[in-house]
């Protein structure tokens, strides 16, 4: 039997996560940015970001990227 291998490109791909949610404010979506980065390490983006006028929220999508395994 032939043994799996994974490609580095694979391999960063498996550690990356994105996450959509809603928060008060773009303000507050930085914030949670920032603490996800602090708490799992590597680094994360936001992808999107887009004010909800008639729910007063911020929905965002981030993408966490993590570091070397």
């Amino acid at each position: 039997s032939t043994p799996i291998k994974s490609s580095a490109a694979s391999d960063v791909y498996k550690r990356q996560v994105h996450i959509t949610g809603t928060a008060d404010s773009p303000v507050t979506a930085m914030r949670f940015q920032k603490e996800l980065e602090k708490a799992w390490g590597g680094k994360t983006y936001i992808e999107k970001q887009k004010r909800e006028p008639n729910l007063k929220m911020a929905a965002f999508t981030l993408l966490w990227k993590g570091g070397q395994p």
